[in-house]
């Protein structure tokens, strides 16, 4: 269960003509690097003509009710994950997480009900891990590198819940 961890496979960056071959520094410039994606595609978008709010329809009357699960729902929905032998940050596999869901149902099945309750995601689950995958051209350079995320299997699980709770609720309400 708790393989040996595999490194990165960068072992230097060239960042402002500097050669970083430090471990901190390079993962550090990997996070401002995948940290500020998001931003860069976003100011690279054209200003809107119309205010999103212009595509809505008018306020649904309806409320989006997230109701207690049982364990059984919970069972399903593990079951439902693709059963992979990798690795999440912690180490946990789906395939595990498959083969004790019977057990576990009852613990998570309260952890999700408090957390639908009290309206907070556990902040353990909402931990990943970003690795860089290298694309194509010179592998000292950052934006040669995407980035995957490991994220906690218990986390895919509330995922696919809420997912299907949301999706049910949208289609019911003919938001498409």
């Amino acid at each position: 269960m708790n393989r040996p961890q595999k490194k990165s496979g960068v072992d230097s960056l060239n960042v402002d003509g500097v050669h970083i071959t430090d471990e901190q520094l390079i993962a550090d410039k990997f996070n401002i690097h995948f940290a500020s994606i998001g931003q860069a595609v976003a100011d690279e978008l054209p200003d809107a003509a119309q205010d999103f709010r212009d595509f809505l329809p008018e306020p649904e009357p309806n409320n989006l009710i997230l109701n207690s699960l049982q364990p059984f729902q919970i069972i399903q929905a593990i079951n439902l994950l693709k059963s992979k032998k990798s690795l999440d940050i912690n180490g946990y596999s789906a395939y595990l997480i498959q083969k004790v869901a019977i057990e576990i149902s009852l613990p998570f099945t309260h952890i999700y009900n408090l957390s639908v309750k009290d309206g907070v995601f556990p902040h353990s689950l909402k931990i990943s891990k970003c690795t860089p995958i290298f694309k194509s051209g010179d592998k000292c350079n950052t934006t040669n590198y995407r980035g995957i995320s490991l994220v906690n299997v218990f986390s895919k699980v509330f995922e696919k819940l809420i997912s299907d709770k949301l999706v049910g609720f949208l289609s019911e309400n003919i938001f498409f």
